[in-house]
């Protein structure tokens, strides 16, 4: 169903709820992938990775369930693909593509213990180094000019103008620059209560304003480190 729906010319209906669409889908998704790699380390565990008795079609059988879940992990990241082409990237959105790239890398070592004859402990070695390696490539971006950069493009037709606001002031300068494209969308934020609510072009614009003088007046008073 998700290779037929997903994979092949996907596309969204008028007042399809694609927020709902991914968010559940993806909690699910992962659900399924952690639950079939803990069952499989629980079959092979100890001295069944040497019962001879069955063992090449255990074998089989969960190394097709383990490609199974890898396809699950692909539709996972194509909902993630269209959300990001919709609505334009944040926090948790990139986080769900590192995420799944452990997936791919925990499904791999799940191979690897199954033909191998692995230890529990050689996974969890390999995968704390893999989750190691992730976050030092998140520590080391500059994700939030990534994203504004990206999000401020003229393809969206809405931004979401308080996410952006929010961010540290280093992005401030690429939202000045790209601050044209602003006049020609629908711009978004969320209200006190959590809600989110429409703003006006030159609200915003004012708002922009007033951040950056904010920041500037913020960093011409603490110069140092």
């Amino acid at each position: 169903i998700d290779i037929n729906w997903l994979w092949f010319g996907f596309v969204t209906a008028p007042g399809f709820d694609l927020v709902q669409f991914v968010h559940e889908g993806t909690y699910v998704r992962i659900f399924s992938i952690l639950l079939a790699m803990g069952i499989v380390l629980w079959f092979f565990r100890r001295n069944l990775n040497f019962y001879a008795p069955g063992l090449r079609w255990l074998r089989r059988g969960a190394s097709v369930w383990v490609l199974q879940n890898a396809v699950l992990a692909s539709s996972v990241g194509l909902r993630n693909y269209y959300y990001i082409q919709h609505s334009g990237l944040a926090y948790k959105r990139i986080g769900v593509c590192f995420f799944l790239l452990l997936t791919f890398f925990g499904l791999v070592t799940v191979l690897l213990k199954i033909w191998q004859r692995r230890s529990a402990y050689s996974l969890i070695r390999l995968n704390s180094l893999a989750l190691y390696a992730v976050m030092l490539a998140l520590v080391a971006g500059n994700w939030e000019v990534w994203i504004a950069r990206y999000n401020l493009q003229s393809c969206f037709r809405t931004i979401d103008i308080g996410f952006l606001l929010e961010m540290p002031g280093r992005v401030l300068p690429t939202v000045l620059a790209r601050r044209a494209v602003l006049d020609h969308a629908a711009l978004t934020m969320e209200d006190e209560y959590g809600n989110v609510v429409k703003i006006p072009a030159a609200a915003a614009q004012m708002r922009l304003n007033v951040r950056a003088a904010n920041w500037k007046s913020h960093y011409d008073t603490h110069a140092d480190w």
